[in-house]
């Protein structure tokens, strides 16, 4: 892998080395466009799956993050975890 590839790989997982394992043991989270998430007056929603308010985390970077259950795990089935998002100012 190029010096430059590996660069970015390791600044993208540093990036996001804040998620906590109580919300999604390193597997489950990802960054999501932050309008794709919608307000609702007790939670928030992204693509059908709600997270309350108890979910809610602050992102450490500029960005809105999910972590969800893996769809295909017959246990974990898509369930949400946790949500990041920034403080609202």
């Amino acid at each position: 892998m190029p010096a430059v590839a590996k660069l970015v790989v390791a600044t993208a997982i540093a990036a996001h080395s804040f998620y906590p394992d109580s919300c999604c043991g390193g597997k489950d989270c990802r960054p999501v466009p932050c309008g794709e998430i919608q307000y609702l007056p007790d939670g928030w929603k992204w693509h059908g799956i709600f997270f309350p308010r108890a979910m809610l985390r602050r992102a450490l970077d500029d960005a809105c993050h999910v972590c969800v259950g893996d769809a295909n795990d017959p246990i974990a089935g898509g369930r949400p975890h946790c949500i990041f998002l920034q403080p609202e100012s």
